[in-house]
């Protein structure tokens, strides 16, 4: 029932989102790569269509499930919910396992399973677990796997092949994981493989050496095949991380960072404290959070005078104090690993003006923790509740989740201006080309370039490219901070001059000048780029150009077509 609430519920509120708003950069993205590689297996044939989908390093797993499900695709983003869906399956059935082999009720399991959507943090970045980042689908495999290696390692499966199928589905799941984005291995290896391997050397201590070789048997097997997979996009994904966001972007000082970390778990859990987000949806968070802790508390009092189940050997890992141990173990070390190793992966390297709370690295892994700790709470219910009262807790924990998933996700409605979205659609349109894409040259960090390119392959073109340019050895897009060093400015400003001037078809461009003089702006031409703009624009004069902007007196943006290469010759 969770399953179909999530899927049925998500494509409508899909749907209704994207009437009205332009998808972000990240989610546009993904459904860029899904209707480029859609394309493909209509037109060319689903063997054909492969290289296409093996081309993404940013979430080669996406890519592949459109391949695979393609027959069942259509080209609109409410389409592609079913991706989160399938991720989300299991998450659902691993936290339900671990609740059930950690000898909680059947109806508690189900509130446990539950609990997957109430943090706060599941509903940041727009839409949240119904958009189509990348970071929805990981958080998902990540918390499934999780919960799937407790119950094989550290739980009580009620016969051999139960217990060996959670095996199977906890290297299956980390295996789907680490192909769900780029940084996965960092989530999976904290989340997951270090737990992991804590439970598996617990082990040693009730059984043989031989036994416990043996459990890893089923795990490696299934994981191994994902991680030969992954192999193929290594270099693809180095390039990424070691990109000049992060070289350019270093500065952050570590005492920021670490108080930063200090309070972003709180933070995370129950949407308070985050600038940048409605104060509705934060209290809903907290609303729903308080549904269910007080559901918890009834449960508890209705099942006081329970008769008790009758007595069972009890393995010496189920003991009350062993489950405590284990559990506070994995949530103590998950909240250590985000704060101390994510802090200097992300807040250490991020862009120097942006605080660890606005990055999404440590968002998950922090819920993961708050999930683990919620199995713990549990764990000391009556296990031998009344059968009205287990149905009674699932059916009012799945109506917490519904209610508490829309009041969230309708605070997210967008509140773009028409013409702000008009004019992505007709610049979609001018850009759409069947034959060589065009260059365009992207120098208005508010315009938004993938949702142009969206558009012009929703209309059935090849979508326009995005210019880079070399400097220092690098690639670079027109949004990074610029060199660390200001006497590198002018060979920065020339190689990018130079690659417009030569390079681009169309430059879009703000109309207003002094966008591009913004005080202590993180990018480079916000903060720094009205010479080298008016250098371009000046070569340009007699260029075609088309305004775009709330009136025609007051244009915002302006695009100019350079396909003549008139000023090239100057440049060089």
């Amino acid at each position: 029932m969770l399953i179909l609430v999530f899927y049925g519920y998500g494509r409508w509120v899909i749907a209704d989102y994207y009437d009205a708003a332009i998808p972000h950069y990240d989610s546009v993205g993904a459904y860029l790569r899904y209707f480029i590689v859609l394309d493909a297996v209509h037109q060319h044939g689903l063997v054909p269509a492969i290289p296409y989908a093996f081309a993404d390093a940013l979430s080669p797993l996406q890519s592949i499930f459109t391949l695979a499900f393609s027959p069942f695709l259509s080209k609109s983003m409410s389409s592609f919910h079913l991706y989160n869906t399938l991720c989300f399956i299991p998450a659902v059935f691993g936290m339900y396992a671990a609740a059930r082999a950690y000898r909680c009720t059947a109806g508690t399991s189900v509130l446990f399973a539950c609990l997957l959507l109430v943090p706060g943090g599941m509903y940041y970045w727009d839409l949240g677990v119904f958009d189509l980042r990348r970071d929805p689908g990981t958080y998902f495999l990540l918390v499934g796997a999780l919960f799937f290696a407790i119950a094989y390692f550290a739980g009580e499966a009620p016969t051999p092949r139960r217990r060996l199928a959670y095996g199977i589905c906890t290297g299956v799941t980390a295996g789907l994981c680490l192909l769900s984005r780029d940084s996965a291995f960092g989530f999976l290896f904290g989340v997951v493989v270090l737990p992991a391997i804590g439970m598996w050397l617990a082990n040693f201590r009730r059984k043989t050496v031989r036994d416990n070789l043996f459990d890893l048997i089923p795990v490696i097997v299934s994981f191994i095949p994902f991680v030969f997979i992954w192999g193929l996009f290594v270099d693809s994904i180095l390039g990424r991380i070691l990109n000049p966001y992060l070289y350019y972007g270093a500065g952050n000082d570590g005492p920021t960072t670490l108080v930063d970390n200090v309070a972003v778990t709180l933070f995370l859990i129950t949407d308070l404290g985050h600038s940048f987000f409605w104060m509705s949806s934060k209290w809903e968070t907290v609303k729903i959070m308080a549904g269910f802790a007080a559901l918890v508390a009834g449960i508890y009092f209705l099942s006081r005078n329970t008769p008790a189940a009758k007595p069972e050997p009890q393995p010496r890992q189920l003991s009350a104090t062993s489950r405590t141990v284990t559990l506070v173990s994995i949530t103590v070390f998950i909240v250590l690993y985000v704060h101390f190793f994510l802090a200097f992966v992300v807040g250490w390297l991020s862009v120097n003006s942006r605080s660890i709370l606005e990055v999404a690295a440590p968002y998950y892994p922090s819920m993961a923790a708050f999930l683990v700790a919620g199995l713990l709470g549990l764990t000391f219910l009556p296990r031998s509740q009344r059968m009205r009262v287990q149905i009674g807790s699932a059916l009012l924990a799945l109506t917490l989740v519904v209610v508490g998933m829309h009041t969230r996700s309708q605070t997210r409605k967008p509140n773009y201006p028409d013409w702000f979205v008009s004019a992505h659609e007709q610049v979609g349109q001018m850009l759409a080309n069947s034959g060589t894409p065009y260059v365009v040259a992207e120098m208005a960090s508010d315009f938004r370039m993938p949702a142009v390119q969206l558009y012009a392959v929703q209309s059935g073109a090849k979508p326009p490219q995005r210019l880079f340019y070399q400097f220092d050895g690098r690639g670079h897009d027109f949004f990074v901070a610029g060199p660390a060093d200001p006497a590198m400015n002018a060979g920065f400003e020339a190689a990018m001059e130079e690659a417009v001037l030569c390079r681009a078809d169309f430059i879009l461009t703000f109309a207003d000048m002094s966008r591009y003089q913004i005080e202590g702006a993180a990018i480079y031409l916000e903060s720094s780029g009205t010479e080298v703009v008016n250098r371009i624009t000046g070569k340009l004069e007699e260029a075609p150009k088309t305004f775009y902007g709330e009136t025609p007196e007051s244009p915002l943006f302006r695009v100019i077509d350079n396909r003549a290469r008139s000023a090239c010759e100057t440049a060089q």
